[in-house]
């Protein structure tokens, strides 16, 4: 990860400690940051990154002595980019981002930015992170100067996955600050754009924008209200404005998708075979020492990711469908579950983004050695079937991401959705069974318990890295 587009300090990893360097530039939005006190309920409801200032002895121990301050900040568990998110988590963000930015105009202060980078979810609960954001406000400008930021990074991105399928990850995922107007009227259609909710917002900027220089006199300048008082009414309207206009672009709550039913409607188990495997996978997770770290590949619907996380848990969940995660994510967050949901397809993983491809670091960089357990349930056929990933392959990247514990289906050829992957391809298979599955397991893992479900013919395993043992676990 780096660090380096806000001139007043940057963010470094030393040994672990997320410390954020400041310069004199920066040090009154950090003292804003730390003391302001419309900020006080954020900070008691864990809405704000933990800060605590270092003392000058601290940071020159730490040789980070020429610094004119330096905060350190809790880490959160597990970091996932926007471009992850499904979209009812950038709505979330964004709720959170106009939440402060309303709470600071009461102390004169604001924001003097506005994009979903500044927020990280710890479980399902939005955090705002960039302890820089905050500044002096001029007490009579009417103007949220990060407003066009907002849309372009909040607003668009969910209009374009709204109404024209567009996902963030092809939106945020290649351009981190966001969409423009015009684009955004592309993607809205010949008639929607003319409807009055993105006439003003979308389709007059659009057209204000086309062959505007930006040397042109009139491009922007600082105009102020009569009296502050004036001006704080102006703003208050206009982040109730954009409150509207992003609750109008979030998702709806009854949006559904082929995996997001596929749960409810799939028959490869009987109710038996629904409650041996729920029964194996559970007493997989009693195993694990308290507050672990699960990473649950594809989760779908998360009945699994929840499970771990009803168990006190730090549970992340990645799937290729945004439906699904955003459906776990509305579940999780209403429960208060510590579940991170995030959209990603383990077969093209997200890769390194921004400068150098360090700003965001990819999702296996991330995830290799970070979970005490790695659940990967009906999913290795898909990746090596669908994907024609080598079960060497998986098995070896499995590895890599647990530190202990692997709980793994095993999906054969004579399986329904296996013959319905193949697609006609069914020869390529016909020799995959049990026997080469534990083989090529047993290259990374110590195998453990074996859960036969009867009717559908699968398999789960528990399996331990080195010369751990599952023994005596896992009995369905």
């Amino acid at each position: 990860m780096r660090s380096f587009r806000d001139p007043a300090g940057c963010l470094i990893d030393r040994g672990g400690r997320l410390l954020r360097v400041v310069n004199r530039e920066g040090v009154q939005n950090a003292q804003f940051w730390v003391e302001a006190k419309c900020l006080e309920p954020f900070r008691k409801a864990g809405r704000l990154v933990g800060t605590r200032v270092l003392s000058r002895a601290e940071a020159e121990d730490l040789g980070l002595g020429h610094a004119a301050m330096v905060l350190e900040h809790e880490r959160i568990p597990f970091v996932g980019y926007p471009y992850e998110w499904p979209a009812e988590m950038l709505a979330a963000a964004g709720e959170l981002t106009l939440d402060l930015a309303e709470a600071l105009l009461g102390d004169g202060l604001g924001l003097k930015d506005a994009t979903p980078f500044n927020v990280l979810f710890r479980g399902a609960e939005p955090v705002f992170v960039d302890a820089l954001s905050v500044e002096q406000r001029m007490e009579k400008d009417p103007i949220w100067l990060p407003l066009a930021q907002f849309e372009r990074t909040f607003v668009y991105p969910l209009l374009a996955e709204k109404f024209a399928g567009v996902g963030l990850r092809q939106t945020l995922g290649v351009a981190r600050e966001g969409i423009e107007p015009e684009q955004m009227v592309k993607l809205l259609g010949p008639v929607r754009k003319w409807r009055p909710a993105y006439l003003g917002r979308v389709t007059i900027p659009a057209w204000l924008s086309k062959g505007r220089r930006v040397e042109e006199p009139g491009f922007y300048h600082r105009r102020e209200a009569r009296s502050a008082d004036q001006a704080r009414f102006i703003l208050h309207g206009r982040l109730r404005g954009s409150r509207k206009a992003l609750r109008r672009a979030a998702p709806a709550a009854e949006v559904r998708s082929v995996w997001s039913e596929y749960q409810g409607q799939e028959c490869h188990y009987d109710q038996d075979d629904r409650t041996a495997k729920r029964r194996f996978v559970e007493q997989a997770l009693r195993q694990l020492p308290a507050h672990s770290r699960v990473l649950d590949i594809g989760a779908n619907l998360g009945e699994y990711s929840r499970m771990a996380a009803e168990m006190g848990h730090q549970v992340v969940s990645i799937d290729l469908d945004a439906v699904s995660m955003g459906r776990l994510w509305r579940q999780a967050q209403g429960k208060k579950e510590s579940v991170l949901p995030l959209v990603v397809d383990l077969a093209e993983p997200t890769p390194g983004t921004g400068w150098d491809n360090a700003e965001g670091r990819s999702f296996l960089d991330r995830a290799r050695g970070q979970f005490d357990c790695v659940l990967m349930l009906a999913v290795v056929h898909h990746l090596l079937v669908t994907h024609g990933v080598p079960l060497q392959d998986i098995v070896t990247l499995a590895g890599e991401l647990t530190r202990k514990t692997l709980v793994v289906e095993y999906v054969g050829p004579q399986d329904r959705m296996f013959r319905k992957l193949c697609r006609g391809r069914e020869e390529l298979y016909a020799s995959f069974g049990p026997e080469e599955f534990e083989a090529k397991l047993s290259s990374s893992f110590t195998i453990g318990e074996r859960g036969q479900l009867k009717q559908s013919e699968r398999v789960l395993y528990c399996a331990e890295k080195a010369t751990a043992s599952c023994e005596q676990i896992c009995q369905p």
